[in-house]
């Protein structure tokens, strides 16, 4: 008998995700906002492997937290934080708003700054089908006085679920076919796009990154939504550079080797479980998760990389 983790690991592992660069798209254009002043260094997003991996694992986290909203939405109005989620009828189900606002910590190359992200989240229904869609402003400002606008970007996501055809109860029972279990799970693919602004006359590029994901889940009453073993994100990002110089997309590949479950700390979700991390498509180490921080196998022992304040990724 396969257990319902495998079944779902040989479905996910089958998908194969192509480590597309992200687009290279014209120069952000915020609706209306300020822009980053002439001269200014426009601070990345993504410095170091590590950045790249905590924006990579929120990405799971986004999707986690997306699908949970889909299969049992709120049936009132409700704040959760910088969150505010209303139900609604056709054309959507549910509507999400962000107005959140955190300080830089030792998650954060930079210290003594303030991120924001504002944006929105609209969820529908089709036959068979979750879509949700959204899109999201993000600014890093130093805390200085006056204020500097040092960073900035849109990201664009969007993440389809396909609501299962299979047995129901499978979460509470041990006498299941492989064909009812694999027809039982929840398959979802999200992606999200971000891009980048370089200050005014720079003559620059913007950074850019793009995430692919392919993940499971079952429903049940009685523990947390988990994502399966198998679950996949390949994260590609390509750095700010001149205008007219060819870039190299910088790919990391997560897979999860166990069930990932999510704990809440600091009032945020975090991932808990085992990942393989792959730099293009060869392994480089495994990373293990907790409700601290992560781990890689190849960090001194001890090493942790902690999550910081960083709950709703930029």
């Amino acid at each position: 008998m396969l257990t319902k983790s495998s079944v779902f690991a040989a479905v996910a592992l089958g998908l194969s995700l192509s480590a597309c660069a992200p687009k290279n798209s014209s120069k952000f254009q915020a609706p209306s906002g300020p822009a980053i002043q002439k001269g200014t260094a426009a601070q990345p997003q993504i410095s170091t492997l590590n950045d790249q991996i905590l924006l990579a694992l929120g990405e799971f986290n986004w999707a986690r937290q997306s699908a949970a909203l889909s299969v049992n939405p709120p049936h009132l109005s409700e704040q959760e934080g910088c969150v505010v989620r209303r139900p609604g009828k056709d054309p959507y189900f549910l509507r999400e708003d962000y107005s959140c606002s955190r300080t830089s910590d030792e998650s954060d190359k930079q210290g003594n700054q303030r991120i924001e992200l504002t944006g929105q989240q609209i969820f529908r229904a089709t036959s068979g089908v979750y879509q949700i869609d959204g899109s999201f402003a993000t600014r890093t400002w130093t805390k200085a006085t006056p204020e500097t606008l040092v960073s900035q970007g849109k990201i664009d996501r969007t993440l389809q679920i396909s609501i299962p055809t299979g047995v129901t109860g499978t979460a509470s029972r041990t006498d299941i076919s492989d064909a009812e279990l694999a027809s039982s799970a929840f398959k979802m693919t999200a992606s999200s796009d971000y891009l980048g602004d370089v200050a005014q006359e720079s003559n620059r590029e913007p950074e850019s990154w793009t995430s692919k994901m392919t993940a499971g889940f079952w429903v049940s009453s009685a523990t947390p939504l988990k994502l399966l073993t198998g679950s996949q994100i390949v994260f590609s990002y390509l750095p700010e550079t001149d205008k007219g110089t060819k870039r190299s997309a910088q790919v990391v590949q997560l897979t999860a080797l166990s069930d990932i479950t999510f704990v809440e700390s600091d009032n945020c979700l975090r991932p808990v479980g085992t990942f393989s991390l792959a730099n293009g498509t060869a392994q480089v180490a495994t990373l293990k998760a907790n409700e601290t921080g992560f781990a890689l196998s190849t960090d001194k022992p001890d090493s942790i990389h902690v999550w910081g304040k960083r709950c709703l990724e930029r």
